[in-house]
């Protein structure tokens, strides 16, 4: 699996995984379940299954969860949906 990368979002660090397409123009997010982590097995197998198939992968740690910062009691619905748009965006 490639280094995580960081965003720097509302003074906090992101953690997402980004490898772009190869044969395809298809890239597929992948959002982990409450609790959950870009480095879970489902999320893992996914991303594989992507490698596979020649399309993109995305995927993140929400603010709170994995290797993103943040406390996970300080995080809401509002701040994980935030965090989804900002890596889209980037």
């Amino acid at each position: 699996m490639p280094n995580t990368q960081f965003l720097d979002y509302k003074g906090e660090k992101i953690a997402y995984c980004h490898l772009p397409p190869k044969d395809q123009q298809i890239t597929l997010m992948f959002l982990p379940g409450f609790f959950s982590t870009m480095k879970k097995t489902k999320a893992l197998f996914i991303k594989d299954l992507c490698i596979q198939q020649g399309w993109g992968f995305l995927s993140l740690d929400y603010f709170g969860h994995g290797e993103s910062s943040g406390k996970f009691e300080e995080g809401t619905l509002s701040r994980w949906i935030e965090d989804c748009q900002a890596v889209i965006d980037h």
